[in-house]
C-alpha cells in the first residue's frame, strides 16, 4: 500500500521530536498559551491539522474534550478566511505560533534558559500581530461556530 502525502511528510519530519526542540517548544508554548485564553471547560475542540495529535493529547490530559483530524496543506491567510466564511465560523483569534523561531534554530539553541524563557514571553506578546501572521511556519486560527 502506498504512503499518503501526510505519512511521507511525517516520516521525513518527525513531529514529536520537532516539538521537543527549542523552536518546537516555542510553537507548543505559544499555541497552548492562546488556546487556554479562549477555551471554556465545556468546549469541544476540533484540532484540524493535528499532525501526530500532540496538542489534542495535551488538551485532553487537561480535561478538555478534543478530537484530532489531519489536514496537510499550505494555505494563505486569504484561503483561511475563505474556509472560515464557507464553514460559518467566527474567528476568535489568529496567531503565528512559532514566529521567527523556525529561522532562529541555531540561535535559540545557544540561548541561556533565562533568555529562552524571555523569547517565549516576547513571542506570546507579538504572535497575534497581523503583520507577522504567515511569517513563521505555523498559523493557528481559533474559531467558533457562529
Amino acid at each position: 500500500m502506498a504512503l499518503s502525502n501526510i505519512e511521507k511528510h511525517y516520516n521525513k519530519h518527525p513531529e514529536d521530536l520537532r516539538l521537543q526542540r527549542r523552536h518546537g517548544i516555542v510553537e507548543f508554548e505559544i499555541t497552548m498559551h492562546h488556546l487556554r485564553r479562549f477555551i471554556k471547560p465545556d468546549s469541544f475542540l476540533l484540532d484540524i491539522g493535528a499532525g501526530t495529535g500532540r496538542y489534542t493529547s495535551a488538551l485532553m490530559s487537561e480535561g478538555y474534550q478534543a478530537q484530532a483530524d489531519e489536514l496537510y496543506d499550505y494555505v494563505r491567510i486569504d484561503d483561511i478566511n475563505r474556509l472560515d466564511e464557507r464553514a460559518g465560523l467566527k474567528r476568535v483569534t489568529i496567531f503565528s505560533s512559532d514566529g521567527a523561531s523556525d529561522y532562529m534554530r541555531t540561535r535559540l539553541n545557544r540561548m541561556s534558559d533565562e533568555t529562552f524563557a524571555r523569547f517565549i514571553e516576547y513571542q506570546k506578546y507579538i504572535s497575534e500581530r497581523a503583520d507577522l501572521i504567515g511569517a513563521g511556519s505555523h498559523v493557528v486560527d481559533v474559531v467558533m461556530v457562529s
